[in-house]
């Protein structure tokens, strides 16, 4: 017998096709009045929270326990308050 014995390769699975996304289902009504609440009360605590720091990024990302300024700054593009921030800034 040889020293090194011939191995059989592994039988490979068929790769299996790939589906088609499935389209999302439509929310709920209660779910999109849900979805509105939660980014008004987001918007709402963020311009809180930032009036109170006078503006300052880093002070507000330390109260609202995110990673940095840069995070508030897509936080306030994102709930759209870039002008009440340009305002602060003159």
């Amino acid at each position: 017998m040889p020293k090194h014995a011939a191995t059989k390769p592994a039988a490979t699975k068929p790769t299996p096709r790939a589906k088609a996304p499935a389209k999302p289902r439509p929310k709920s009504t209660l779910s999109q009045v849900g979805d509105a609440a939660k980014l008004t009360a987001e918007r709402k605590l963020l311009l809180k929270t930032l009036r109170a720091q006078a503006w300052n990024l880093s002070a507000t990302a330390r109260e609202l326990g995110m990673t940095d300024a840069s995070s508030v700054l897509r936080a306030v593009a994102r709930y759209d308050l870039t002008a009440e921030y340009e305002r602060a800034r003159t």
